[in-house]
């Protein structure tokens, strides 16, 4: 509950600072994929699967994006069968105050915690989730691994 209910903060302060700036809110699905986005595109399969949802979940977030004018989707040049998830330049601008906006909250909470806590918080959620070391920022976030 702890952790969905921090999940849920997070969301709602990046679509409050989203709605100060004149933006739409966004629903959670559509906050959490925006952080898998990619300038040069990624394909839906790929968000599903990091995310682990559907991709027709996936499919759904995203005709919510390319509604709001958020994303573009192309034909992956890769694969004549698979089209990529492209943010558009509002999309991609969204996407990068929204990280920005992140490590806002991260500071945010380094103060209310602590610098050494707040690094045991990551250390100790980076192992739950089986993860070797924790990202160091927002920005190092879901693909940081590849």
């Amino acid at each position: 509950m702890l952790l969905r209910e921090g999940f849920r903060w997070f969301i709602d302060q990046l679509n409050d600072h989203a709605a100060l700036a004149g933006a739409t809110r966004l629903s959670a699905s559509a906050g959490m994929l925006m952080s898998y986005l990619r300038p040069e595109g990624v394909r839906a399969a790929d968000v599903a699967r990091r995310m682990g949802v559907s991709r027709q979940h996936v499919h759904t977030v995203v005709r919510e994006l390319l509604d709001l004018g958020i994303v573009t989707q192309q034909s992956d040049p890769r694969s004549g069968r698979d089209k990529i998830i492209i943010p558009t330049p509002a999309g991609e601008h969204r996407r990068r105050q929204a990280l920005d906006h992140l490590a806002d909250l991260e500071r945010e909470i380094a103060g209310r915690l602590g610098d050494d806590e707040l690094t045991t918080l990551r250390s100790l959620l980076s192992r739950a989730w089986g993860r070797e070391k924790p990202p160091s920022s927002p920005v190092d976030g879901p693909w940081s691994d590849d």
